[in-house]
């Protein structure tokens, strides 16, 4: 539950409140002899934004991906994914309910160096028009369906003890969008994480 400061009046509403979520993960599993491993989800939960009504979530993904081992220190994983997301009764739509879609892909190339695991690659994702299982509409222009990933990243995990990690990543955005091809419209923030397990 997240509570909101009203700045005329000095109180605090409700801004969001989400029930716990039921999932169910299956384990990972192939299938025959392809070396395909197969990740599959579903989950479930109720939210409300304000005073409104509860909205219910519904939600599954599937991703299946393969490495290839091309070196002892070098190993390529092309994935491939499916998510749908389904609003039940959304507040947006009339109170319809409404389908939303994301396919995509990424291809990485993980390298084991002395200075941690390199990750570099390339990652897509689309999002379906609503209530469709295509990425286009020949009927509208306008933006429902869209490139929410394009971009080319690389990332640096390093574990110098067995209890701490340190992981530096950041990418280059290449998506169709009405930004220009300079390097400052287009770089990706550059991250840095520090982690401790205890």
């Amino acid at each position: 539950n997240r509570s909101q400061l009203n700045p005329d009046n000095k109180t605090y509403s409700n801004a969001q409140e989400v029930l716990p979520k039921l999932e169910l993960i299956f384990h990972p599993f192939g299938i025959k002899n392809t070396g395909l491993v197969n990740n599959v989800k579903f989950d479930f939960n109720s939210s409300r934004i304000g005073d409104y009504d509860f909205v219910q979530y519904g939600h599954g993904n599937w991703t299946t991906s393969k490495d290839f081992k091309l070196h002892r220190n070098f190993t390529l994983t092309p994935t491939a994914f499916y998510d749908q997301e389904i609003i039940f009764k959304d507040p947006t739509n009339n109170d319809k309910d409404t389908l939303v879609g994301r396919f995509g892909g990424q291809l990485n190339l993980r390298s084991d160096f002395i200075t941690g695991m390199l990750d570099t690659g390339y990652k897509y994702t689309r999002r379906t028009v609503s209530g469709s299982l295509t990425s286009s509409n020949q009927n509208t222009n306008n933006s429902d369906a869209e490139e929410e990933y394009n971009l080319f990243y690389v990332q640096n995990y390093y574990m110098p003890t067995q209890n701490t990690y340190f992981k530096l990543a950041t990418g280059y955005d290449v998506s169709r969008s009405n930004e220009d091809w300079d390097f400052n419209h287009r770089a990706e923030p550059v991250t840095a994480e520090l982690g401790y397990f205890s």
